[in-house]
């Protein structure tokens, strides 16, 4: 059996690091790279990555319900503007 190191302490990243690495996840960058750039574990990259996606998936999802109940209709290009909008604010 081989005992595990601690290498050191955690990297936590901020909000905007975390949104980073998800957007360049995304966009093909591999998440050996990111763990590298980042100090992070390649777990790390895949945890990030999906709670961003999951998080804009909920609040798309509540964006639709919040027009349909004001008998709003947005096109896909509101509802990604104001999705857009809301993750910069964050």
């Amino acid at each position: 059996m081989v005992e595990r190191v601690n290498v050191g302490p955690r990297r936590v990243l901020s909000l905007d690091e975390q949104l980073e690495v998800a957007r360049l996840h995304r966009q093909g960058v591999s998440a050996t790279e990111l763990a590298r750039r980042f100090g992070v574990s390649r777990r790390t990259v895949f945890r990030y990555s999906r709670s961003v996606v999951r998080d804009t998936t909920t609040l798309r999802v509540r964006l639709r319900q919040w027009a349909k109940e004001r008998q709003i209709r947005l096109t896909r290009d509101d509802l990604e503007t104001l999705v857009l909008a809301i993750e910069t604010t964050r």
